[in-house]
């Protein structure tokens, strides 16, 4: 016959296994992965400079300012991730690549994706085509075009910044990150 000081001793153990099941059964719905928004072969992005139409050396300029400007703002949201614009300029030699050069300059910083484009001057606007691809054979390429007024830096920089993030992010809900001069709209 079993000893009332025995039987509590195994109540007290069975109590204390049922409250760590039972804790780590919460702590691990608290702390699960959540699914990520993005597309999962978007979550380094590369930007590269902009290349621009002719030989514009302020829409070479301008080019880098933007792809830097979307790079940093990207950075900032949920589930993406950017190359430092640092490592990407000097690996280009501050210098717009093509396509062929961006996809093995994307694998040499390590990124999944990359974007690379071209800007023009159209009237009183600027006109900038963009190409999000995977780094994987075979990836899918996303082609934006955007255009925004030529006197705006900020506009030019935050619809190319929006686009890209149209591109990456999956589902209705996107995040709507503060660029240095604010929201993006």
């Amino acid at each position: 016959m079993a000893e009332p000081e025995d039987d509590r001793k195994r109540l007290i153990v069975v109590g204390l296994i049922v409250a760590l099941v039972g804790g780590g059964v919460v702590a691990a719905m608290l702390t699960g992965r959540r699914e990520s928004k993005v597309n999962p072969a978007a979550s380094l992005v590369a930007v590269f400079p902009l290349h621009p139409a002719g030989d514009d050396t302020v829409l070479a300029r301008l080019g880098r300012g933007i792809a830097a400007a979307a790079a940093l703002t990207l950075r900032d949201v949920p589930d993406v991730g950017t190359v430092d614009p640092s490592a990407v300029l000097a690996l280009t030699g501050a210098r717009a690549v093509k396509h062929e050069r961006a996809d093995s300059l994307a694998r040499r910083l390590g990124a999944s994706s990359y974007v690379y484009g071209e800007i023009e001057r159209d009237g009183g606007r600027m006109r900038i085509e963009l190409s999000l691809r995977s780094t994987a054979r075979g990836g899918p390429a996303a082609e934006m075009i955007v255009a925004a007024p030529a006197d705006s830096f900020t506009l030019l920089a935050d619809s190319v910044t929006w686009a890209i993030l149209r591109r990456l992010y999956r589902g209705h809900n996107m995040p709507r990150p503060r660029t240095a001069f604010g929201p993006i709209p």
